[in-house]
């Protein structure tokens, strides 16, 4: 038999050891109670019949069964029930039920199959922290005197002993300590004068005293006679510069000399800041109307593609290419859209195109991708809400398209232009609005790009 040790995961943690017999179906996993109802986890708890019920038993106290399935179980527990910390209780299943309601089903092999018990035992709470000391109680009060005890008997007198024998001579003490001076005796009378003594040697010389105090100085005495002239001393360091004298007149302008030779050319100066943007100047008036240039032909109808006729320059026609579809791209801007016009211009997305997939050209988030080099026409047409002093035009590889751009020079709300122009594989179409920081709303926008023929050859 082995134990095993279960710890459950509700609020209320017990300990559960069980025996799993190496015969034994049902199994009991862990057990828990939670709000007077005990909880048990295993598997086999299923009854044979579906008209028994699993036999629950706590403390030998039949529980009823509120939840059956092959592994969990539920079953309330009496109310007012409580864990003591550190007490063992001992819980009993059996999947053959009760057998006072059902009977003896089994035999004794069978029981060890279907039945399983397990010790449950609540865990101790830690300790609590040390209360504080309480006050000192009062003094109690002195208990009487307990009586005295009685006399003990004295005991017999001892007998006398004898005398003993005469000790030794001692050695003799050492000196006593020399007593204190006596007091000192009167003066005697002065005696006669004796002779006088002869002199005694000269004494050494003694030290040489301190300096005395400086004495006052004494007057000047007279001025001595000149003394004879030195000889001339060395030249002396050069003095201090003196300060510069007064600015004499002006003398008379010198004859012109002749003209040097050009100095080197000096670097360039920076680049000053640019001007704010004067005034928009007065409307002139409206010129002579100039020849006609040499622009896209009037004429042809829908499908129809210009051609060369022969060499000459700007010899064209309009033709209809034999069972082929124009090889074109179109793209339009979504009307009413707000286009943040910033520094360095701002695309106008032609998202709503109509590229044919096997175009010469390759549309993409409003931008048109050349595939093969040739001469191609490009028209386009931005319409805005209102008059904005701002630039629009067809870029390629984020440079002007030239003559496809109409700079900022004065308020309007119209932009157009076509040309046609030589595209070499690889060169990207869009529309920019630019020289103006701020917003514009589109009304209308169209871009056109058609295909006439191949790359004009270089002579």
């Amino acid at each position: 038999m082995s134990f095993q040790r279960k710890l459950c995961t509700t609020s209320m943690l017990i300990a559960a050891w069980y025996a799993a017999p190496a015969t034994a179906d049902l199994q009991i996993h862990s057990a828990s109670i939670l709000s007077n109802t005990l909880f048990i986890d295993g598997k086999e708890f299923t009854p044979p019949s579906s008209t028994i019920e699993p036999l629950i038993q706590l403390n030998g106290t039949t529980l009823s069964v509120l939840q059956v399935s092959d592994d969990h179980l539920q079953a309330r527990v009496p109310s007012g029930f409580q864990l003591a910390p550190g007490v063992s209780y001992q819980v009993y299943v059996s999947s053959l039920g009760d057998p006072e309601r059902f009977g003896s089903l089994t035999t004794s092999e069978d029981l060890a199959k279907n039945s399983a018990s397990l010790a449950l035992v609540a865990p101790t709470g830690a300790t609590g922290a040390t209360g504080a000391t309480g006050a000192t109680g009062a003094a109690g009060a002195r208990g009487a005197t307990g009586a005295t005890g009685a006399a003990g008997t004295r005991g017999a007198t001892g007998a006398t002993g004898a005398a003993g024998a005469a000790g030794v001579k001692g050695a003799t003490g050492a000196t006593g300590a020399r007593g204190g001076t006596g007091a000192t005796g009167a003066t005697g009378a002065t005696g006669a004068k004796g002779a006088t003594g002869a002199t005694g040697n000269a004494g050494a010389t003694g030290a040489t005293g301190a300096q005395g105090v400086k004495g006052a100085t004494g007057a000047t005495g007279a001025m001595g006679a000149t003394g004879a002239t030195g000889a001339t001393g060395a030249q002396g360091a050069t003095g201090i510069q003196g300060a510069t004298g007064a600015t004499g007149a002006t003398g008379m302008t010198g004859e012109t000399g002749a003209m040097g030779a050009p100095g080197p050319q000096g670097l360039q100066g920076v680049a000053g800041v640019q001007g704010a943007t004067g005034a928009t100047g007065a409307t002139g008036a409206t010129g002579v109307t100039g020849p006609a240039g040499q622009g896209v032909p009037t004429g042809g109808t829908a499908g129809q593609v210009l051609s060369k006729v022969d060499g000459t320059d700007y010899n064209t026609q309009w033709t209809t290419p034999a069972g082929a579809a124009i090889d074109s791209a179109f793209g339009a801007a979504v009307d009413g859209s707000t286009i943040a016009v910033v520094l360095g211009g701002t695309r106008i997305p032609m998202t709503n195109n109509t590229t044919p997939a096997n175009a010469s050209l390759l549309e993409s988030g409003g931008l048109f991708l050349a595939r093969q080099s040739g001469t191609y026409l490009v028209e386009f047409n931005v319409d805005l809400r209102s008059s904005v002093t701002v630039g629009i035009g067809v870029f390629s590889n984020s440079s002007p398209l030239q003559p496809l751009t109409i700079e900022a020079t004065a308020p309007r709300s119209h932009f157009s232009k076509s040309a046609i122009v030589t595209l070499t594989a690889g060169q990207v179409i869009e529309v920019l609005a630019f020289g103006f920081l701020g917003a514009i709303v589109v009304d209308e926008g169209t871009l056109s790009i058609v295909k006439l023929g191949p790359a004009p050859s270089v002579n």
